[in-house]
């Protein structure tokens, strides 16, 4: 156990190093910008007049385009640079909270939220069970859960040693010049644990790459429409949660 949380450490510490490289990559990359978003702004279907918790939020693009949308955004992220990123993106008037979502959101109301948001953030979160408790917690009835990952397979295929187990891995990410510790599952793990939390999985998706990306980034574009990186799932918080 000490280990793992060694891991998820120097996973918060790493973004507040590259946070500002970060933002700045994120904003036109092949895979944030042209295959990540398109598919969890899809899957978040409309969110005007709805409350949103943005959890993890990082540099604040997903809070941006909620607040674009109409949506009454509330954002979290562990990292104090990417929060401050994200303050200054989106104005006092937002509240963006620096906050472990491996800890309680206690500051959070019960069935206070119609949407929780949580795009490549649960990569880096060993126990996926009690996260997704409290974001069940907070939504309000049949509230919806929209999330992203690495894709299971593709990961393990590249890191990975025994699919079934989850494994503590590191992976190199060229464009921010850095290494980045996570954990890597089975889909298994990921399913288990939402019905565990009390949600119902209503979609899944495994990304294609836009025709921008097809554009702006040829090479990237033919490795993803061959191989996904990433999964996005869509579930439900359940009437009998």
């Amino acid at each position: 156990m000490s280990g793992r949380l060694e891991q998820d450490r120097e996973a918060i510490e790493t973004y507040d190093r590259i946070a500002d490289r970060f933002d700045e990559h994120a904003r036109s990359s092949a895979h944030n910008a042209h295959y990540e978003r398109p598919a969890m702004v899809a899957l978040l279907h409309d969110v005007r007049d709805l409350r949103v918790l943005d959890a993890g939020c990082g540099s604040g693009a997903y809070s941006e385009t909620l607040i674009e949308a109409g949506a009454r955004v509330v954002a979290v992220d562990a990292s104090a640079r990417m929060v401050a990123l994200t303050r200054e993106k989106v104005g006092d008037g937002v509240p963006v909270h620096q906050h472990d979502l491996r800890e309680p959101l206690e500051f959070l109301d019960d069935e206070s939220f119609d949407v929780v948001l949580c795009p490549l953030v649960l990569d880096y979160v060993a126990r996926l069970t009690p996260v997704f408790a409290e974001f069940h917690r907070v939504l309000k009835p049949n509230g919806a859960f929209v999330f992203s990952m690495s894709h299971p397979f593709s990961d393990f295929g590249k890191r990975g040693t025994e699919y079934l187990q989850i494994e503590p891995v590191v992976a190199w990410f060229p464009n921010l010049e850095t290494e980045m510790p996570s954990f890597r599952r089975p889909l298994s793990d990921i399913h288990s644990s939402l019905r565990a939390s009390g949600f119902v999985l209503e979609d899944l998706v495994e990304p294609l790459p836009t025709e921008e990306c097809a554009r702006e980034h040829p090479e990237t574009y033919k490795k993803l429409r061959s191989q996904p990186i990433f999964i996005c799932l869509r579930a439900r918080k359940s009437s009998m949660g």
